[in-house]
């Protein structure tokens, strides 16, 4: 959990934290809950992805990703079959984010993801249902 040191790292520690990430081969879980992520950070944490990383729960709730974090997720999404656990509650997500999350959901598989306290509307939900 670096939800306290979170706060205290530029754009550029984000990159370099998450290019040393990408080299494990057994990191199974990241929880970035309550990190004041913004999306420029999330895209220089992910960058590409996750390479051969094994990951399966994924917590990003409580940050404030927007449509620009989604983005930076799709790589992500598009390099992996399957996330046991994704966790987007409370990241201010709009239609627009979540019309861009369903394109990432036809590569991955989610079995169990959490939305809620967003402001996703009947059109954006429409597209996550039937991505």
């Amino acid at each position: 959990d670096y939800s306290h040191a979170a706060r205290f790292m530029t754009v550029n520690n984000w990159k370099i934290f998450g290019l040393t990430m990408r080299e494990c081969t057994n990191l199974k879980a990241i929880r970035f809950s309550g990190c004041d992520l913004s999306g420029e950070e999330l895209v220089a944490f992910f960058g590409d992805g996750m390479g051969g990383c094994p990951l399966e729960y994924l917590d990003l709730r409580k940050n404030s990703l927007g449509t620009i974090g989604i983005d930076a997720l799709l790589p992500l999404l598009e390099s992996r079959q399957e996330l046991s656990y994704f966790d987007l509650s409370q990241t201010h997500m709009d239609d627009e984010a979540a019309r861009k999350l369903s394109e990432g959901l036809n590569h991955c598989r989610i079995r169990c993801m959490n939305l809620e306290c967003n402001q996703i509307g009947d059109n954006g939900l429409e597209s996550l249902l039937f991505s």
